[in-house]
């Protein structure tokens, strides 16, 4: 029997982060999203947001870098991030990103070095579902970053199918 787990449990203290991007072929826009979830899976807010017409590695990086400044604003300094682009996951464990010639991967760069401890992991497209759900909830494209402190109606299917998967192991 195969099961999917779509939450990794955390120790106490860190708070979950799960980020993606999608790139629009209707739009002139990117979108992007991401989630953050507590020890016991339990919502801490949520944020999405359309930004110009990127390539998916940049809309992950732009995707990224919205989610820890949110995780920094709010005061998290345990965090572990999830996202699904390997060859992103791949440049950031290898440190290829300080001379890099996107400004994303040198800010994220900067960000790494603040006093906070970031566990990076990358995790297959379909446990990511609802980073996905959120990059996709915009409100007609804005192009301002929306926060969510309550889980958007839409999610709610979703975080039901992770909370019931988590509770099982």
């Amino acid at each position: 029997m195969v099961l999917a787990i779509w939450w990794s449990p955390l120790k106490k203290g860190w708070v979950k982060l799960k980020t993606d991007g999608v790139v629009s072929y209707f739009s002139n826009c990117t979108l992007v999203g991401g989630v953050f979830r507590d020890v016991d899976t339990r919502w801490l807010c949520g944020f999405s947001l359309a930004v110009v017409k990127k390539t998916i590695f940049r809309a992950e990086a732009r995707t990224m870098l919205e989610g820890f400044r949110i995780a920094w604003e709010k005061g998290f300094r345990q965090l572990e991030l999830e996202y699904d682009n390997a060859l992103l996951v791949e440049t950031l464990l290898a440190g290829r990103v300080t001379n890099s010639s996107l400004v994303e991967l040198r800010l994220i760069n900067c960000i790494f070095r603040r006093t906070w401890k970031i566990r990076r992991r990358h995790i297959p497209k379909n446990q990511n579902a609802i980073a996905n759900q959120m990059a996709k909830y915009i409100n007609n494209g804005t192009p301002n970053l929306l926060l969510f402190i309550d889980p958007p109606s839409l999610l709610q299917r979703v975080l039901q199918f992770e909370n019931n998967a988590f509770t099982r192991i």
